[in-house]
């Protein structure tokens, strides 16, 4: 007695084999299997032993279904074993994935955070910035006023002088402190000031 080593969608099974005669079922597995064809293949050379060979093949058959049912329950209880194990790595990946998600949203909220710290620092050192430029102009406008005073006060000096170039010199002076005082409430009033003070100083030179 001997069997014969075949394997139906992967699974071994042994065919206890009586006979010469092998018996193969891998085609057993194909989507156009047909059963009687198979079995007319496996009788057309048994003509005068038919009888005998039929209950050795069902017995064979019988033997292999055993086999097969016995290959699945095992491959059943392996995978039902290994679900646990699947589970718990499931759910490991999970917990790993939430705590990722937690550190990135923590990450980001800390950029949001900067972002925003940042976007105040920078608008109030903007305002530091206008609010200093605003006094700098300010003070350089009351200095700038304050020597346009003096040089009006002086030039009033200068013209019972006649001198010519004293004169032009103060007015000249007195031109650059006006380009500094464009922003004053008064700038026209000077400007027209400078304009009858550059009268006066063409009527003496004439």
């Amino acid at each position: 007695v001997y069997f014969n080593l075949s394997k139906y969608n992967g699974i071994p099974v042994f065919l206890e084999n009586k006979s010469t005669i092998n018996m193969d079922i891998s085609s057993f597995s194909n989507d156009d299997f047909d059963t009687k064809a198979w079995i007319n293949d496996i009788l057309k050379n048994t003509e005068n032993r038919k009888e005998n060979y039929t209950m050795s093949l069902v017995m064979k058959l019988q033997l292999y279904v055993q086999q097969v049912n016995n290959a699945l329950e095992e491959t059943s209880q392996q995978v039902l074993a290994s679900l646990p194990k699947i589970m718990r790595d499931t759910k490991n990946l999970q917990q790993e994935a939430l705590v990722l998600k937690e550190k990135m949203a923590a990450v980001r909220e800390e950029i949001e955070k900067i972002e925003h710290d940042t976007g105040e620092s920078i608008n109030t050192i903007e305002k530091l910035d206008f609010l200093k430029n605003m006094l700098n102009i300010a003070k350089q406008g009351l200095h700038e006023s304050d020597n346009w005073t003096v040089l009006v006060n002086d030039l009033e000096e200068v013209f019972d002088s006649k001198n010519v170039e004293n004169i032009s010199s103060k007015i000249l002076g007195m031109q650059n402190s006006l380009k500094l005082l464009v922003s004053v409430a008064d700038y026209e009033d000077r400007k027209l000031q400078l304009e009858g003070l550059k009268n006066r100083l063409e009527a003496i030179a004439s």
